[in-house]
Formats: structure tokens, C-alpha cells, sequence
């Protein structure tokens, strides 16, 4: 841990920290991108921003201490003299890594949180900045630097170990006050432009005013934010996966420090996390084969010999809908051989489809493929709303249907009883929004086709297959990969692994104007107008009328990440103490 020793360290990760903020406190950063959708671009645009800080400033820290950690002592000659004890090179490499590895925790938490601060402060065009909540972190920083300047100087403690501690302890205490503040009356407190005002001991979400309205009256306390309210904790997953990233480039740059400088290993390591973030779009199609079809697309495949029969095309999965990414199906083709029952041709995921050709190839349309397998792409789809459809109607029907159960076969009964109850429901104001939702959810499940961009993605099971591209109105053959492309894809380190931002972003339920509509269409039978028509929707779609949900990254996936991570670390420090045995240290 003499890396923190090092005053790069310090101020890398000071002025990181306090980057992050000022990407929150920055106003328009999103360049008003966000309108009345529930994605919140400007906000989105702060997070992204401070998460990449949160990498670049990894980045350095990983070479620089590198660097200082081995290079300058081999140039200086202090690892002979380490080595010139009972310490074996394989421990001095190992005990160096470690070091490395965990100066860059200590680093990557510090912008932890400032990532996490910054998810709560960022704001879009029409919200105000925390002006309070920068003030305050700043003012710990600050103490910090102070603190540890007056140990310095009285009690004779280095300076930059001791401030890079303090700096640790106060920016968590720093943390924690700011996530006790009310961000909406501490910039009353500073611009009561809106009428609002609000006094110092009234920014707390702990205390029992709440500061005074237009009128001079006093606000409820009730209205208070809750403590740490606004702060995304799934940044924490996402700069998690950061760490490890850092932990590989850290190793990556261990491995160049054993013979270069730190100029050279930066370059190194820079280049590599490019390739890296680039891998899937340069080596990923070769190395993983197959194909995407679209509306327009078809495929023309070629079977093996002039073989009248079944045979297997290509495995199937659909793409650009999150809810079917996990289904497969396996494509047939009976080739002029007796035509396949109705019942059979779509069975246990193997979809049989019958061609009559004289040439020795067969084609197939993304329409024939999309039109087989609707059906049962719309039955996996309903799956989730005709589970919350059971929940609403038991809170609808209490008493009606106990138990826990979430078979399929009680949603007929339940909807029957709600069709039958319907107008008692309507009058019960509390029930009023429950079925405006179960309306909703029941709209989504007689749709018969599924929302969304489809794609279907395949790999050749046997023969050539050739892809007809719409868009650029060209063919392509489809391989299941090259192999030389798959050693290469497995060797570069896939960055984009451990960049999930996009990836974790809002998910927007489907369909949410119809919410808009059946509440016009309630509204009008409130009023007795049912019989005339059914009217459109005239009010103004709100972010409280759509349903989503903030994507999270699975603990699964953060373990499988680890234990890559881990090989990868293991072959990067063998080849550092390959490099380092036959290093002369004279």
C-alpha cells in the first residue's frame, strides 16, 4: 500500500471526485434531451459521464502505480536489494500486484462515491442544481486537506498517506450528511425565487419543520424526502465492474513494467482497452458466427447433397424484445416429402417447415418464420402480465380467489368476476386505479402480435446458408465462426463486459398511452356518456402514467465477470514473472 504514498495518487483521485460533481452541478449537460419520457437523459448524461471519469482515472492510477511499484525499482536498483533476501521473484510480483490492486480500491471507492453522489444531484432543464449538497462535500474534502496539513506540520505524518485516509473517512461522513439533506428545500434555502423558502435546520430529512409555502404557511414535515432519496444504487454494481476491469488493466500493466517505462505501458494499456472496446464490433461476428434477419431478410440455404427429407437449418433466437432474449427454437425443413401436420409443425421448440423445390435450395423469409412462431412468442410475452393480473385481482376481489397460486387457468375466473362486478368497482374510489391497470394489462395480452423491434438471430446447424440483406440489398454467407477469430476474440480482454451503463438503463413498459386512454374512457362512463362513442384521450400523458423499471445488473453476472476477471489476471501476472525471471537486475 506505499502506493498511496504517491502524490499522483492523491491528486488523481481528488480532482476525479471532484470532476463528478461538477458534471452534476453542470445545468443543460443533457442539452435538454429529456422531455416526458421516463428516461431521464440529462441525468442519464451525468451518470454516464461520472462512470467514465470513474474509468479513465483508473486507468492512470493502474499505470502510474505500476509503474512507480516496479519499474522504478528495478531502474533504482531497490528490487535487487529486495530479492537479495529470502523473497522469491514470484512473491515480489505477486505482493506487488496486490498492492497495486488495492490502492486502486481504495480510489475506486472514493469516486464510488461521487458517482453516487452525482446520480443524485444531476438534474435536467427544468430542476435546480444542489448547490447545498456540493458545498458540503467540498467543505469535507477541504477539512481533509486541512487536517491532514496541521498533522503534517505539528505532529510531523506524511502528508499524502494521511490525507488520502482522512480524505477516505470524511468523504464518507460527507456522503452520508448530503443524503440527509432535502435537496428541494436546500436550494430554497439558497433561491426562493418560487415563493418557497427554507431555513438551515429545515433542510434536514430528519428534523420536524419543513419550511414555509407561498403564502408564509408552514409545509408539512410529511413532505420530506427520505433519507438518501434520488441516489441510483445500482451505480454500485456498475462501478464494481469498473474495479475489475482496473484490476486486469492493473495486472496488464504490471506485465509491461517488468521491461518498459511508464510512458511506453501507458500507450500499451491504452491501446489494449480500445481493442478491447472495439472486440465485439471487430472480432465478435467472425468469431461467434451466424446472423440476423429483419423484416425484408430471407435466407436461402443450400442442403447437404440432393437429399430429399428433414433436415436441421439453423438454431433460433429472437432479438431486440428483453422478454424472449432466453427462448431457442430449432428450425427444420422437410424437403418434398409429404406435408407436416398442422399440430406438428411447431412442437417442443422445433419448428418444422415443408418446401417443395426442383433446385437444390430452399428459401426462407423472415415474414414465414415470424408468422410460425407468433403464437408462441406472444404466450412467453403474456407470461408476466398475466401473473400481475392475477395480483390486481385479488387486491380487486379480496377474499374471492386465497391462496398464492398464480396458475394461468384462475385468470378466466378472475376476469370473469371483475366483468361481472365491473360497475361496483368503478364507484369504489380505491379501487378506481387497480382497474385502470388490470384494463391496461388485459389490452396488452389480446394483442396479438408482440411489441417491440423483432429481430431473429440463427447459426447454421448443416449445409450453406446465404443471407439476402435488405438493407444493403446484397448477400452473405453465414458461417458458425472462424476459428482463428475465436482465439483472437478470447485473448483480447472484452472491455464492454464491464461497461454496463447502457445496458441498465430504464426499461419502459409497452403500450403505457393505453393507460391515458382508459382513463378518458372511464372518465366519460363516470359521466354517462358511454353510449354516445368512445372518446379519445385528451389529457397529457405523464411520467406517473408509464410503468418501469430500473434495469440492475444480476450477482450472477457480477460472478461470472469475477472469475474472468481472475483468469485473465492469472495469465497476465504469469507472463509478468515469465518476463521478470529473465530480467537482469545487475
Amino acid at each position: 500500500m506505499e502506493l498511496i504514498r504517491q502524490p499522483v495518487f492523491l491528486l488523481l483521485f481528488t480532482l476525479s471526485v471532484i470532476t463528478c460533481l461538477l458534471l452534476a452541478a453542470s445545468p443543460y449537460f443533457g442539452f435538454g434531451g429529456t422531455g416526458l419520457n421516463v428516461v431521464n437523459f440529462d441525468v442519464k448524461m451525468v451518470k454516464d459521464g461520472a462512470l467514465t471519469v470513474m474509468l479513465l482515472s483508473g486507468l492512470f492510477a493502474a499505470v502510474i502505480c505500476a509503474s512507480s511499484s516496479l519499474a522504478r525499482e528495478i531502474t533504482s536498483g531497490t528490487a535487487l536489494v529486495v530479492l537479495s533476501k529470502p523473497v522469491g521473484r514470484m512473491h515480489f510480483v505477486v505482493g506487488k500486484y496486490l498492492g497495486v490492486a488495492a490502492a486502486l480500491t481504495v480510489g475506486t471507492y472514493l469516486n464510488l462515491l461521487a458517482v453516487l453522489l452525482a446520480s443524485r444531484m444531476g438534474y435536467d432543464a427544468y430542476g435546480n442544481p444542489d448547490i447545498v449538497g456540493v458545498i458540503t462535500i467540498l467543505a469535507f474534502m477541504g477539512l481533509a486537506y486541512v487536517a491532514a496539513g496541521f498533522l503534517n506540520y505539528f505532529l510531523h505524518k506524511p502528508f499524502v498517506p494521511t490525507a488520502v485516509t482522512l480524505l477516505v473517512v470524511l468523504l464518507t461522513l460527507g456522503f452520508l450528511t448530503v443524503c440527509a439533506q432535502d435537496k428541494s428545500r436546500a436550494w430554497w434555502m439558497v433561491d426562493s425565487g418560487e415563493g418557497m423558502t427554507a431555513g438551515f435546520t429545515e433542510i434536514w430529512v430528519f428534523t420536524d419543520s419543513a419550511g414555509q409555502g407561498q403564502q408564509g404557511e408552514a409545509l408539512d414535515a410529511s413532505e420530506k424526502a427520505d433519507f438518501a432519496e434520488g441516489v441510483d444504487w445500482g451505480m454500485a454494481r456498475l462501478a464494481l465492474l469498473i474495479l475489475f476491469a482496473l484490476w486486469l488493466l492493473s495486472a496488464l500493466a504490471l506485465m509491461c513494467s517488468t521491461r518498459l517505462s511508464w510512458l511506453p505501458t501507458l500507450s500499451i494499456c491504452s491501446a489494449l482497452l480500445l481493442l478491447g472496446l472495439m472486440s465485439d464490433y471487430l472480432l465478435g461476428g467472425l468469431a461467434s458466427g451466424g446472423g440476423v434477419i429483419q423484416q425484408g431478410d430471407y435466407v436461402i440455404w443450400r442442403p447437404p447433397g440432393d437429399q430429399a427429407g428433414t433436415h436441421n437449418l439453423f438454431r433460433l433466437k429472437p432479438r431486440g424484445v428483453r422478454r424472449l432474449a432466453e427462448m431457442e427454437f430449432l428450425v427444420r425443413v422437410n424437403v418434398n416429402g409429404p406435408p407436416t401436420p398442422e399440430a406438428e409443425r411447431m412442437k417442443n421448440g422445433v419448428l418444422t417447415l415443408d418446401a417443395q423445390v426442383s433446385t437444390n435450395q430452399v428459401q426462407i423469409s423472415y415474414e414465414q418464420i415470424k408468422t410460425e412462431i407468433d403464437e408462441t412468442l406472444k404466450l412467453r410475452w403474456n407470461q408476466p402480465l398475466e401473473r400481475e393480473m392475477i395480483e390486481i385481482g385479488r387486491l380487486l376481489l379480496p377474499g374471492e380467489f386465497p391462496g398464492k397460486s398464480m396458475d394461468v387457468t384462475l385468470l378466466g375466473q378472475i376476469h370473469t368476476k371483475i366483468e361481472e362486478q365491473e360497475a361496483v368497482l368503478e364507484r369504489d374510489e380505491t379501487k378506481q386505479e387497480l382497474l385502470l391497470d388490470y384494463r391496461v394489462l388485459h389490452d396488452q395480452v389480446k394483442t396479438r402480435v408482440v411489441p417491440g423491434h423483432l429481430a431473429l438471430w440463427f447459426m447454421p446447424e448443416q449445409g450453406t446458408i446465404t443471407k439476402w440483406d435488405s438493407a444493403i440489398e446484397k448477400p452473405k454467407i453465414i458461417t458458425r465462426g472462424a476459428t482463428w477469430a475465436k482465439i483472437l476474440y478470447v485473448l483480447v480482454p472484452n472491455w464492454q463486459l464491464f461497461w454496463l451503463s447502457d445496458s441498465v438503463g430504464v426499461e419502459e413498459e409497452t403500450m403505457s398511452s393505453r393507460r391515458a386512454d382508459e382513463a378518458a374512457k372511464a372518465a366519460a362512463r363516470k359521466a354517462g356518456a358511454v353510449g354516445v362513442g368512445q372518446p379519445k384521450s385528451s389529457r397529457v400523458l405523464k411520467r406517473a402514467d408509464v410503468k418501469y423499471r430500473e434495469g440492475r445488473v444480476p450477482m450472477k453476472y457480477i460472478g461470472t465477470a469475477f472469475l474472468y476477471v481472475i483468469a485473465y489476471i492469472g495469465i497476465m501476472l504469469s507472463g509478468a514473472l515469465m518476463l521478470f525471471e529473465n530480467r537482469e537486475l545487475a
